[in-house]
């Protein structure tokens, strides 16, 4: 496994990459070929749709919302396109990375309609937090509290944190009645 911060820089110095790592410049697995070569993929995404998927969440013209355009937002987001969503949003503080990203979705899944606009989260049928907001314990949340009371009962709520298990987002997810998706179960997917 590759982690950061090596996944961007690995990539580029492989023999090879599968299109998903190709498209996404970044890799966290790599594997040697007969012959030597050295080829990575990047399946974060994969192992984040696949414990979804035992929540319950099928992609097929749902809506999702990833917060964070970083490495394993970014993996989770071309996943869930390739995955048949309806509609993806961004969001992200952090505004080049987000509309670059947004960009290379547009461009990979035209048919999509990929967006950073949201006035609240009660359309959503996913919402991944795909940042390192709540890690260790802080208590900080991604999208204002305010914003977060607006979750759909229904919608799986995600965090690609592992410590705590249970960050403050995924606690209030909780008590608003949506189902929890929590960091460990990505990595073990």
């Amino acid at each position: 496994m590759v982690t950061v911060p090596y996944k961007q820089v690995l990539a580029e110095r492989l023999d090879g990459l599968s299109p998903r790592a190709a498209a996404l410049r970044s890799v966290n697995v790599i594997r040697r070929e007969a012959d030597g070569r050295l080829l990575g993929d990047n399946v974060d995404g994969l192992g984040f749709l696949k414990a979804a998927r035992a929540h319950g969440f099928q992609p097929a013209e749902k809506r999702a919302l990833v917060v964070g355009s970083g490495g394993v937002g970014a993996a989770i987001a071309y996943t869930l396109c390739g995955s048949g969503v309806r509609q993806l949003v961004i969001a992200d503080l952090d505004k080049p990375p987000a509309e670059a990203l947004a960009k290379l979705l547009r461009a990979a899944f035209p048919q999509l309609n990929i967006g950073n606009q949201y006035p609240n989260l009660s359309v959503f049928d996913l919402v991944v937090d795909a940042t390192p907001v709540g890690m260790g314990g802080n208590g900080e949340l991604p999208l204002a509290g305010q914003l977060l009371e607006t979750l759909n009962p229904s919608a799986l709520v995600a965090h690609v944190v592992t410590n705590p298990v249970i960050t403050p987002i995924l606690e209030i997810a909780r008590e608003l009645g949506c189902r929890i998706q929590t960091g460990p179960e990505m990595a073990r997917a």
